[in-house]
């Protein structure tokens, strides 16, 4: 049954839970913990536009506008994954330690992507 306008319930469907047990299977568990801010913002086959989107990683969770999401993470020493889901949209960030990040956005409605450029501290 259904708990949102969008008809998705409160799981990840089951194509999503397969992509985070992927990405975490090749990832491995290096701690995670950043401050992130992305500057530009892609759509699909629209043109990058400028924004200003800040987001906080922590071992256990992703802050992003003012909801927190329980998070997948891992990496390796030279990328940081991490991994989380909402009734509306698989939220991946990717990191490196010295700051380039991208941060996408898969909405399960559409399915549309948005991609963010920044980086992450």
């Amino acid at each position: 049954m259904a708990d949102n306008l969008n008809g998705v319930s409160g799981r990840a469907p089951v194509k999503a839970r397969a992509v985070i047990a992927m990405v975490m299977a090749l990832c491995g568990t290096a701690a995670l913990s950043a401050d992130c801010q992305f500057t530009t913002k892609c759509v699909e086959d629209a043109a990058c536009e400028a924004t200003n989107l800040a987001l906080v990683v922590t071992k256990d969770d992703l802050l992003l506008d003012g909801k927190t999401y329980k998070v997948n993470g891992g990496g390796t020493p030279l990328l940081r994954v991490a991994v989380a889901n909402s009734l509306s949209a698989l939220h991946v960030v990717v990191y490196k330690p010295t700051g380039d990040a991208r941060y996408s956005r898969h909405l399960f409605r559409g399915p549309k992507v948005e991609t963010y450029l920044g980086s992450c501290e």
